[in-house]
């Protein structure tokens, strides 16, 4: 169901609200019905986890890969990078009340990078992380843990 289809149910709906005084609760459940079946909402109205998807953007530059990620509603010390020479894998993960919100994602860099000497910075919502590029192959494959400064 599109968000058109969507909006002329809803007003669907409150047309018959106002056409109808003796029995208020049909309309209310057509209401309940349109979200708890609609594809954005699960239960109780909320939104449904699968359907945000982790904004982010890999930048080329002539000596670093920076990798820019959206990460709203996330604090600096829920937030965990590992990188190794080819890739850099974002996690983040809050609890709150009774509520668990988690994302991961691995990118994979366009060019071999130097793990050790990235740097992060987090600012509002957006975590940027800068890696300085190689020109040589590196028989390391161990991963780097980068801190957030």
């Amino acid at each position: 169901m599109d968000f058109k289809k969507l909006i002329e149910q809803l007003n669907r709906i409150a047309e018959e609200v106002e056409n109808q005084s003796t029995n208020a609760q049909e309309p209310r459940d057509m209401f309940e019905d349109l979200f708890d079946n609609h594809p954005l909402f699960e239960g109780d109205f909320t939104m449904n986890n699968s359907v945000h998807e982790l904004l982010y953007e890999v930048i080329e530059e002539k000596e670093h890969v920076i990798v820019v990620v959206d990460l709203p509603g996330f604090s600096e010390d829920q937030i965990s990078i590992q990188s190794d020479e080819q890739q850099v894998r974002v996690s983040a993960e809050a609890t709150e009340d009774m509520r668990r919100e988690s994302v991961s994602h691995t990118f994979t860099l366009p060019y071999e990078v130097i793990p050790e000497d990235g740097k992060a910075s987090f600012e509002n919502g957006v975590l940027e992380i800068k890696l300085p590029r190689v020109d040589v192959d590196l028989d390391d494959d161990d991963s780097t843990t980068i801190d957030i400064s």
